[in-house]
């Protein structure tokens, strides 16, 4: 609520003079919180004031005449308004501890001002409320400290005469001391309700934070899976229906190259409905591992082959290496890194496996532009499009680094990402050794 009232108060002295500073409505809804405040600060000053005059009436008050007390209240009351004013929500811990002690001694003014000493004490709660609803937990210990200062320096105000009590002196000490020890039970209990409650909030606002970046990565995949469904598509019915049409005055070369172009998108489409599968797998746990032994430097060779980089990649094996991996599983793995490799990244390219103690780690690397530090959190996430690279196309669903994750966490190993050295990508993946 202070928040509000300095914003709105920066608002006003920011603003140029004779500058429109908003609409009406628009300043109301800024004022309003600060008029509730003030209304209800208010409204408990006359209540306040009320219950004195009661007890004047009924001769329940100390010797301080009803008048100066209840300047007294008017005039603590606009003091603690200054105070949070001043160090509302978001001041440093020194400003907190400010904020409190002057909002207790103003309570301590009016408590032992009354005649009734400690038995009063709740009047500190009010104040507590106040400053827990400010600045959160972090206010529990300074007014619990404060708080129990603040009775400490009335009873000693009561021992040495400086204010007068209505209860005998040896009771109103005992009182003191009672009321002290339940003020920091319920403080305590306040501050702990009230961690609870910032921490059920903290919690709150990360899954909502989480579902938004869910529901951003969804729809992205969407728009991305339709794409990647509609071009091939097109292109199968399409080429299909001019030759259905055209059959007999369609060159027999022309018929080749159209067939050709329906079976790499065929091709193409066979390859995003495998790739949902394998999420959907994944997902569920369901993944089928065939374990075996696996010769590693023939199969990265191999894809290297039926992917024409042959000439383009220095392969660092050790000899006659072997992992524990399925064969399908490898391949498809070796296939993402190199492709992201080539795609998004630069020359020279390098893949390399060492051995770490009962893994082997293998590695792609690249001399490119390397992943951005913002998306590298979810590199690894469902329709997270490692493609933020300057100058890289957007194409691809984004589900190569979730699969290659999936895939090697089903066979006992694992894959991430990390700079390469000088500048790069990295990516790599781990596999029990056979």
């Amino acid at each position: 609520m202070e928040a509000h009232i300095l914003e709105t108060d920066r608002a006003r002295q920011e603003a140029p003079a004779g500058a429109p500073t908003g609409s009406t409505a628009d300043l109301d809804a800024i004022d309003r919180p600060f008029r509730l405040r003030v209304a209800f600060q208010v409204v408990a000053v006359l209540l306040t004031s009320v219950g004195f005059a009661v007890m004047w009436w009924f001769d329940l008050l100390g010797p301080i005449p009803l008048w100066e007390l209840l300047g007294l209240l008017v005039v603590a009351s606009l003091i603690s308004q200054a105070a949070t004013t001043r160090w509302g929500a978001g001041c440093s811990r020194r400003q907190l501890h400010q904020r409190i002690a002057v909002h207790v001694a103003m309570t301590t003014v009016i408590i032992y001002a009354i005649g009734w000493g400690p038995t009063l004490a709740v009047g500190y709660l009010v104040s507590v409320t106040g400053d827990l609803e400010i600045s959160g937990s972090a206010a529990a210990r300074p007014s619990l400290m404060w708080g129990t200062a603040g009775i400490a320096a009335g009873q000693a105000a009561i021992a040495l005469g400086l204010v007068s009590t209505q209860i005998d002196e040896p009771l109103v000490h005992g009182v003191g001391a009672l009321s002290a020890l339940g003020l920091a039970f319920v403080v305590y209990l306040l501050g702990a309700k009230t961690k609870e409650i910032e921490t059920a909030d903290a919690e709150l606002r990360g899954a909502a934070a989480d579902l938004m970046v869910a529901n951003t990565a969804m729809r992205e995949f969407v728009a991305i899976a339709s794409h990647e469904l509609r071009t091939p598509t097109t292109v199968v019915k399409g080429f299909a229906s001019t030759m259905q049409s055209h059959w007999d005055s369609i060159e027999e070369s022309d018929r080749r190259t159209y067939l050709d172009a329906i079976v790499r998108s065929a091709d193409h489409l066979a390859h995003l409905v495998d790739d949902l599968l394998t999420v959907s797998k994944i997902d569920a746990g369901v993944v089928e591992t065939h374990a075996e032994a696996v010769p590693v430097e023939c199969n990265i060779h191999r894809a290297l082959e039926d992917l024409g980089y042959t000439t383009d990649f220095v392969v660092c094996v050790p000899p006659n290496l072997a992992i524990c991996a399925d064969p399908e599983h490898l391949r498809r793995i070796l296939r993402n890194y190199i492709e992201n490799a080539v795609h998004y990244g630069a020359p020279p390219f390098v893949v390399e496996v060492t051995c770490v103690d009962e893994h082997a780690e293998l590695r792609v690397r690249d001399q490119g532009e390397g992943l951005p530090a913002e998306f590298l959190p979810r590199a690894f996430e469902k329709f997270a499009q490692a493609l933020h690279v300057p100058g890289a196309e957007r194409k691809g669903t984004g589900l190569g680094l979730s699969i290659v994750r999936g895939l090697a966490r089903a066979g006992g190993g694992d894959a991430w990402y990390e700079p390469n050295q000088p500048n790069g990508s990295c990516f790599a993946a781990s596999f029990p050794l056979a």
